[in-house]
């Protein structure tokens, strides 16, 4: 396994002080058994979306909570619904007791538990955005070819990375920034 980078993950590497303030990412994933992929896939889904966005916007990312309920998975014998609730309060009350953030938003990266988790987090005053429902919602093919022009934008002189150096990339969490 390899470790991520202050430079590919800025975010996980902010000390307390400099967290107190900021918005703050809450990655949320699962650990499912899976016929393709490995079985932590939604969890560093989740996760490599969150330093994406602290490479753009700065924000804090706490570690990933890599939570395995889906009623998608009947036979799972892990935690249920009242554990994910439990969990994602206990984090909420931490987090805004402790670091004050500007805005606190879980990002789920797992599409069977996002009712749940959505609802949740909109009970305790938390940003909810789920990974597939920005996928969906942009189409598959559309992800595609933003891949694809965002890397040819990479290769091109003074393509998006020189601009975002330069300061010309917009604050704030964007899907296409992403």
């Amino acid at each position: 396994m390899r470790w991520l980078s202050p430079d590919e993950c800025p975010g996980l590497y902010l000390g307390h002080r400099e967290i107190v303030g900021r918005p703050v990412l809450i990655p949320l994933g699962s650990f499912e058994n899976r016929p393709w992929g490995p079985m932590v896939l939604d969890t560093l889904l989740a996760l490599a979306i969150a330093c994406r966005a602290s490479r753009v916007c700065g924000c804090a990312i706490l570690w990933s909570i890599g939570y395995g309920y889906s009623p998608v998975h009947r036979l799972w014998l892990g935690p249920g619904p009242d554990e994910l609730r439990l969990v994602l309060r206990r984090i909420a009350e931490q987090v805004v007791e402790r670091l004050r953030p500007r805005e606190a938003v879980v990002l789920d990266g797992h599409y069977g538990h996002r009712d749940v988790a959505a609802g949740t987090a909109k009970a305790l005053g938390l940003g909810y955005l789920n990974v597939w429902d920005v996928v969906i919602e942009l189409g598959y093919r559309e992800l595609e070819q933003q891949d694809r022009a965002r890397e040819a934008d990479r290769r091109a002189p003074h393509g998006y990375e020189e601009r975002r150096r330069d300061g010309a990339c917009e604050r704030g969490v964007r899907v296409e920034a992403l």
